[in-house]
């Protein structure tokens, strides 16, 4: 069975400038790890809890083990990520 999404390989590292000190760097070194990540879009904020799986200049993946599913967000709206022990 194949994945359910294929995520381009963007080539991009993120320790490299103009992403040094960005969301982007944070959150691609954290690839793998545990996070809830608030989203604020107009007057709403709403969060996703999942795993860090792929990161784009314009994108964050989670994956949601407890529905089997993988969120890709807009990493612009991203206000606050909590890293959770795990």
């Amino acid at each position: 069975m194949s994945e359910p999404y294929v995520h381009p390989e963007t080539g991009l590292d993120f320790d490299q400038p103009p992403y040094r000190g960005t969301m982007l760097q944070l959150l691609s070194a954290n690839i793998g790890k545990p996070v809830r990540i608030d989203f604020h879009f107009d007057a709403v904020t709403t969060s996703y809890t999942g795993v860090i799986d792929s990161v784009g200049t314009q994108y964050v993946t989670l994956y949601q083990a407890s529905k089997n599913c993988y969120v890709a967000c807009d990493v612009y709206a991203v206000k606050f990520v909590t890293f959770l022990a795990g």
